[in-house]
């Protein structure tokens, strides 16, 4: 007997999301700490997401739940999606600030690391004005 797909729509959501990112199975499987076979079966909707998954997809990601879970609305939240189109901008127009976001989107101490040293730039220049 077949067994019957639950959660497909969910499941092609989270596939739609993971090639929106331009991330490989094995990136977004390690990103919710889980084995591919695992994140696998959430893409074909044979499980449902784990509710940490729900609220890592939320938090860092910036998904709308009621995208993910109802097919309702956008894809991320409206003020995430201006976010991330300018990310988006920017990443298509240097190739080396895509690498860096790359690079600090898998290392959150080179994100922390980078925006120490940004912010005290940017305290640096506005003092010389």
């Amino acid at each position: 007997m077949k067994r019957e797909i639950k959660f497909q729509g969910i499941g092609d959501r989270l596939k739609k999301l993971r090639e929106h990112l331009k991330y490989s199975r094995e990136e977004m499987s390690a990103h919710f700490s889980l084995t591919k076979s695992g994140y696998d079966r959430n893409e074909r909707g044979e499980t449902f997401p784990s509710g940490d998954m729900l609220i890592r997809l939320a938090k860092n990601f910036g998904v709308s739940m009621d995208w993910l879970l109802f097919d309702r609305g956008p894809m991320y939240y409206p003020e995430e999606q201006k976010s991330r189109e300018t990310l988006q901008a920017l990443q298509d127009a240097i190739p080396e600030v895509k690498e860096l976001l790359e690079y600090m989107g898998r290392d959150p101490l080179l994100r922390y690391e980078m925006l120490i040293h940004f912010y005290k730039y940017k305290k640096e220049q506005e003092k010389k004005q």
